[in-house]
């Protein structure tokens, strides 16, 4: 416990310094940061066209069939992921590269960022799956986090809506979710322990049932997962956006390893 909260305290300190020398140059909405920094999301709706959405489904196929040895996918078979889908794709390119992200990830976190990843997602309602993320959890306790989350497909309580606990990017609950037994350093989350925290009455969860072509930018430090689906399907594309002061070697290879050019897939 001591070394956890060692961590958290120069995880802290680091962000605080590079907040204080942070000078933003770029416009972004404050009515999306104020949300995001409040709630823990926004909801920017009709980002894409449905014909936009369609052809980049297909797009997503057809990476799948192509890198099908390579690419990472669940134990079901129903989770297909495909990171830096941006350097297999041009139109996936375009999601990885627009700069209103840019601009409001770095507003939003004071400090410079990049987006490390673009995940293009395909997940089915087969088998046991656990949904997109395998169950509740935060991407990271120690920083907050950034990600822009377009759905593809038109999504309902069926085939695996993104679920988020509201507030809970606010680090004062990595303390104060010790007494439903949540460790400091413990990123994921079960059923059991989100359920207790929901039934508090003091934190929400947000189920965002949506037409493809709605954005989803959220700050996943928060706790979220993606639910379990029933039926159908899911496509969606995520930008993994950081920090720059956070991204290194370790990190970096984290994503490599999932991805089609990972070493061992040569």
């Amino acid at each position: 416990m001591m070394k956890a909260v060692i961590e958290y305290y120069k995880a802290r300190v680091q962000e605080l310094l590079y907040k204080k020398n942070f000078e933003a140059i770029a416009e972004a909405k404050e009515e999306i940061i104020d949300s995001i920094r409040t709630k823990g999301y926004y909801v920017w709706e009709n980002y894409y066209s449905a014909d936009q959405c369609d052809d980049l489904c297909a797009r997503i196929d057809k990476l799948i069939e192509e890198n099908s040895t390579t690419i990472w996918k669940d134990e079901e078979g129903a989770d297909s992921r495909i990171y830096f889908s941006e350097k297999l794709d041009k139109k996936i390119k375009e999601f990885n590269e627009d700069k209103r992200f840019h601009n409001l990830s770095n507003r939003y976190l004071k400090a410079n960022t990049t987006v490390l990843t673009t995940l293009a997602g395909r997940i089915k309602g087969i088998g046991n799956n656990k949904g997109s993320g395998g169950g509740w959890h935060r991407d990271t306790n120690m920083i907050h986090q950034f990600k822009s989350i377009v759905y593809l497909s038109d999504v309902d309580e069926n085939n695996g809506p993104f679920e988020y606990i509201e507030g809970t990017q606010w680090k004062r609950t990595l303390f104060e979710f010790n007494q439903y037994g949540v460790a400091l350093d413990q990123n994921r989350v079960s059923d059991e322990e989100a359920n207790k925290i929901l039934e508090n009455g003091k934190y929400s969860k947000i189920q965002f049932q949506a037409k493809k072509g709605t954005c989803l930018l959220v700050d996943t430090s928060g706790i979220h997962r993606g639910k379990p689906l029933v039926k159908g399907e899911r496509y969606a594309l995520t930008n993994y956006v950081y920090q720059d002061y956070f991204i290194n070697d370790n990190l970096v290879n984290k994503f490599l390893e999932s991805s089609p050019f990972r070493k061992s897939a040569k």
